[in-house]
């Protein structure tokens, strides 16, 4: 079953003092590396919920978002 309500990342700015800082700080630094680095063409992203990573292709591919609600 589904659970509903989670929290959810809805953006790539964490506040430093949120509780898991340094780990997303990480993932995000070298997402931006890889991404600049390999990122071209189109992206099919299922799943992208409220979309924290989107800013990170802009302008180097184009994004094909989808969410599928199973009830």
């Amino acid at each position: 079953m589904r659970e509903e309500n989670l929290a959810r990342l809805s953006s790539t700015k964490i506040n430093y003092n949120a509780p898991y800082y340094l780990n997303y700080s990480y993932i995000f630094d070298d997402l931006k590396v890889a991404i600049d680095a390999h990122a071209k063409g189109d992206l099919l992203d299922i799943g992208c919920g409220n979309k924290p990573y989107s800013s990170f292709f802009e302008n180097k591919l184009r994004m094909i978002c989808i969410n599928i609600w199973i009830e």
